[in-house]
């Protein structure tokens, strides 16, 4: 939903709605020809259609929400190998589900109780009073909405909130369950334990041939060399093609003025300001100054300390009044001024710091204007060398004579794999959109010729597959320095597990972890209580759900890392359930059996509408080629 929809998500039927966000569908069927769709549809559900529009603004904020996360921009082709559009398809397929269904059972809402329930949304609220209209169109402007927009989604909204009440409002999870998952989630348990390192395998010998060939066979398809491929490509785009040598020093210079303030920065001020009640106060306070009081005679007097006159330090742009501003800078450090009358009173201003402003001189910046216009030039001419580059491969000439014939750059990768690393084993070089430069090159086939690539709409890269080396075993011997390394490893393990195993046999037989500790010279840990999910300390995850599989002194085995660890149970406690400080359980309890039906409900549903893809649609909005089979039903 959109961003001011989120509002809305304060009650349980909301957090349903919001917890469904991707369902599962069984079966992928492409139709051989593009049909049944509206020119604005990505997806139907039944009679309910996906604009491309809900898609392009959820997608759009999603790519954004990832942004914010990771703190730094998403590109569309991350976004995707994340995952995202089909998180955002899924969402939207739900809505549109349970929209469909809500008009096949005429659920609805009056005109005069979705104004009612709109006006009174705490979200359109200002700091006081009621429902503010202009805050209300405010915030949708800002969130790309029109009004009559929002109110459609608040609508369906409230008609899907009408279905899933009905589905699943009265739902609650037995007592007898939430009892089960309370002892299960709040059970703690000790432990006492050794560690079983590699070192204790001792040394192991070279395999022998025999024994390596053995090993080999058994993992031989872990070392497949990588399928390699050798391509070209040229590129046009203004960074390639700009020519700062063709810019006389005069033109830069005119480019220098034409945009000096981005050289510049601005001059400030640091300021007190002291206001006055009225223009006749302000005048005798200046008149003492004038007899030799000091700005901190007439602070105390005024009963302020110097913090609560500061301004602190200001550009001409940061004052909000143009005539407090003049008489700032018009000021040297720690002057005072006459009496100001501003826009907000009559104040009194003392400067308390001055930086002047520094203006980067010509000769600093003349190269990178000498760029930046180069490029401005060469951008021109993008399209027009775009049209003579597929002329020339329209008439079968190929990439490298085109080149040459143009005077562009020509780059030939040979045998490199998909994540870009080289047979050879040299360092590849840098190329351009690397990632999809890749992923169009092991698209594509040997001899076939390929559209260009788009390079972040500034320009042009044209790439030909000129040699494929497919994926193939390699020969014990020319991997055997590797697999050996691997084959000690696995012994080691082998020995430690047999280590481990044999501890836990005696163990549980009857000894005791400290004479079997005190043999081997191990050092015996403890725990602290943990619960399944809490941890301990210094424990992985894979001993802790290890030690919720025995009993009270019983012994096992994890292995944590390249460690064994072994183990003996010391304690278990599983808190008395009470009623009264399970409420939280008790609704995460009820809310996952409530999506629990609420998902079985939609999947049925949706086998039963026929959910249908406009494929073509979601590639072209994606940035990929729409010429592909147009439509994908989901059954």
């Amino acid at each position: 939903m959109m961003k001011v929809m989120r509002s809305m998500a304060t009650n349980w039927v909301a957090k349903i709605l919001i917890a469904l966000l991707v369902m599962s569908f069984a079966v992928w069927g492409v139709s051989d020809v593009f049909r049944g769709f509206g020119a604005n549809e990505v997806a139907r559900v039944g009679g309910t259609e996906v604009s491309i529009r809900q898609f392009e603004v959820a997608y759009s904020q999603s790519v954004q929400q990832l942004s914010q996360q990771f703190g730094q921009p998403v590109s569309n082709q991350q976004a995707q190998a994340f995952g995202v559009p089909g998180r955002v398809l899924g969402r939207l397929l739900t809505d549109a589900t349970l929209t469909q269904q809500a008009k096949n059972f005429s659920l609805g809402l009056s005109d005069d109780e979705l104004a009612r329930s709109i006006s009174e949304d705490p979200l359109f609220r200002q700091s006081a009073g009621g429902f503010n209209r202009s805050f209300f169109q405010q915030i949708l402007r800002s969130n790309g909405l029109t009004e009559d927009q929002y109110v459609t989604d608040r609508k369906s909204l409230a008609e899907r909130a009408q279905l899933v009440s009905s589905l699943t409002g009265e739902l609650n999870a037995p007592l007898s369950l939430i009892k089960a998952l309370d002892a299960y989630n709040r059970e703690t348990r000790t432990i006492r334990y050794v560690e079983l390192a590699s070192s204790m395998a001792g040394e192991i010998a070279d395999p022998s041939d025999t024994a390596l060939a053995t090993y080999y066979d058994g993992v031989k398809s872990d070392y497949d060399a990588p399928e390699y491929r050798s391509f070209s490509y040229l590129r046009i785009e203004p960074s390639v093609l700009a020519d700062p040598s063709a810019v006389t020093d005069e033109e830069a210079q005119q480019q220098y003025q034409a945009t000096i303030a981005s050289y510049t920065k601005a001059g400030k001020r640091g300021v007190d300001q002291l206001r006055f009640d009225n223009l006749d106060a302000a005048r005798e306070a200046s008149q003492r100054l004038k007899n030799g009081a000091s700005f901190d005679d007439e602070l105390k007097t005024a009963g302020k300390a110097s913090a609560d006159v500061s301004l602190g330090v200001l550009s001409r742009s940061d004052f909000a009044d143009n005539l407090v501003a003049n008489a700032a800078f018009s000021l040297g450090f720690n002057e005072v001024s006459d009496v100001v009358e501003g826009r907000f009173g009559s104040v009194i201003l003392r400067i308390t710091e001055v930086r002047e402003e520094i203006v980067t001189p010509f000769s600093d910046v003349s190269d990178a204007i000498k760029n930046k216009v180069s490029e401005s030039r060469a951008s021109e001419e993008v399209l027009d060398l775009y049209d003579k580059i597929e002329d020339e491969r329209a008439g079968g000439a190929t990439l490298k004579l085109i080149a040459n014939s143009l005077n562009l750059p020509y780059v030939e990768i040979r045998l490199i794999d998909a994540r870009g690393e080289l047979k050879s084993g040299d360092n590849a070089p840098q190329m351009p959109i690397q990632t999809q430069l890749l992923d169009a090159v092991y698209a594509s086939e040997q001899g076939l010729e390929n559209d260009p690539l788009d390079l972040n709409q500034q320009g042009f890269l044209w790439y030909d597959v000129s040699a494929v080396e497919l994926t193939h075993t390699r020969e014990l011997a020319d991997v055997r320095e590797t697999v050996a390394i691997a084959w000690k490893g696995s012994e080691t393990s082998r020995i430690i597990t047999e280590l481990a195993t044999d501890y836990v046999k005696q163990l549980n037989a009857g000894g005791t972890l400290d004479i079997l500790a005190d043999k081997d010279g191990l050092s015996i840990s403890s725990s602290q209580p943990f619960t399944r999910t809490s941890g301990a300390s210094g424990l992985a995850s894979s001993v802790i759900a290890e030690t919720f599989n025995g009993t009270v002194n019983s012994a096992l085995s994890a292995v944590d890392g390249s460690k064994h660890i072994v183990l003996v149970i010391t304690s278990s406690d599983t808190p008395l359930f009470d009623e009264k400080q399970a409420g939280r359980s008790i609704q995460a309890a009820s809310v996952g059996l409530q999506n629990d039906m609420l998902s079985q409900f939609i999947v049925a549903m949706q086998d039963d509408l026929g959910v249908n893809v406009n494929q073509a649609a979601l590639t072209y909005i994606l940035g990929g080629d729409a010429n592909q089979p147009g439509q994908q039903n989901y059954r």
